[in-house]
This record gives C-alpha cells, structure tokens and sequence, in this order.
C-alpha cells in the first residue's frame, strides 16, 4: 500500500512536465541515477539559463539549487528510493515536486488570466495565456513598434519638381 501511494504521488508530480521520462514505479525501484542524472541536466540547463532558466528569478534559483542539494544529499550512496526511511523518501518527494513546479514555471507552462475588452466593446472577457505566449506576444508587438518607428524616421519624399 506504502508503495502504491508513493508510486501514485510520484507519478503525478512527473506528469505532464518535460521530467516524465522516468515513471513512478521506476523511481521506487531503483532508479536512484536516473534522479541524479535529471537533477544535473536541470542545473546544467539551470546555469546556461537555457530552456527558460532564464525567467526565473534569483530566488527561485536558489530554491531549486538548495531543494537539488537535499535530493543528492539523502541520495547519495543510494542506489534505490527503498533504501530511504519514509521520512527521508517524503524530503526527496517534496524537494523533486519543488524543483517541478520552479521547472514547469521556467518552460512558460505556469498560465496568466486577465480581464481584457476587445477593441468597440465594454464587456471584459477573462483570457488565460501561457507566460511564453504573452512573452511572443510582447516580443512580436515590439518588433512592430521598432519598424513603426524607424518607417517614421526615415526622410520623407515630396513629390514635385
């Protein structure tokens, strides 16, 4: 029954993200080096702040970085989640779901409602967009803002003579 819920609750916190290559069961029966190896390849990505690592705030960081350090300090000389005492086997689980849901906010998974009005219209409409939605949206506007502008810099032609 133990491993039953450990298996269920580890097999949600991997769902749905770009970590679910290892399932819950592999994770209660051996697969203490698969962990470490995600782990290093979040920090790795985590220090070139690439795959959205870098829209994460310093403090978020520091979060995975410590969260990391807990799930390699109770990992260590491991070589199956079994060999934890259930104290130490729910430390790792919390570390991992917090180092998930910093991940998942990091990829531009996290969604952000507003209230907006369409233009000839007084009645807001809740819209929800992924953050990376809004950043293309935000880039793309920009982008039309600077070739706005630099069509209004350039000299003007009048026609005559």
């Amino acid at each position: 029954m133990k491993h039953a819920v450990l298996s269920l609750a580890l097999g949600l916190m991997f769902a749905g993200t770009g970590m679910g290559a290892v399932s819950a069961s592999e994770l209660l029966t051996g697969s203490v080096p698969d962990i470490v190896a995600q782990q290093l390849e979040i920090r790795r990505d985590l220090q070139a702040e690439r795959r959205g690592w870098d829209q994460v705030t310093l403090r978020e960081r520091a979060t995975v970085i410590e969260n990391q350090q807990i799930v390699f300090d109770l990992l260590r000389d491991r070589s199956s989640m079994d060999e934890l005492n259930p104290r130490e086997q729910v430390s790792v689980m919390n570390a991992l779901e917090t180092i998930r849901t910093i991940a998942k906010d990091a990829k531009g998974d996290r969604k952000i409602c507003t209230r907006e009005r369409a233009t000839g219209s007084n009645h807001p409409v809740r819209v929800c967009r992924t953050a990376e939605q809004i950043a293309r949206e935000r880039a793309a506007s920009r982008e039309g803002m600077d070739q706005a502008s630099q069509l209004s810099r350039q000299p003007r032609r009048l026609n005559g003579p």
